[in-house]
């Protein structure tokens, strides 16, 4: 947008973000070109192991539907521990 002449503040509204962050990640953009918008978060470490959830999907496809209180007692039955960030 800052290349199309747009005004720092509009951008920012647009984004909902500040300004000082639009200025970062568009000299990050001026220097690496597009790739260096690609984020380096890898994204947190998985909570299941793969067997783990291999067998819960597997328990997911024999039901005619989801329901997410029949699931957290599944997924407390066979001591699969699950904690979203705070």
């Amino acid at each position: 947008m800052s290349l199309h002449c747009y005004p720092l503040a509009i951008i920012t509204e647009i984004l909902q973000s500040s300004a000082p962050l639009v200025s970062k990640w568009k000299g990050v953009y001026l220097r690496e070109g597009i790739t260096g918008l690609n984020l380096g978060y890898a994204g947190p470490k998985p909570l299941l192991s793969p067997g783990q959830k291999s067998q819960v999907l597997a328990w997911l496809k024999e039901k005619n539907y989801w329901n997410l209180n029949e699931l957290a007692c599944y997924l407390l039955a066979q001591a699969v521990w699950y904690q979203t960030a705070v």
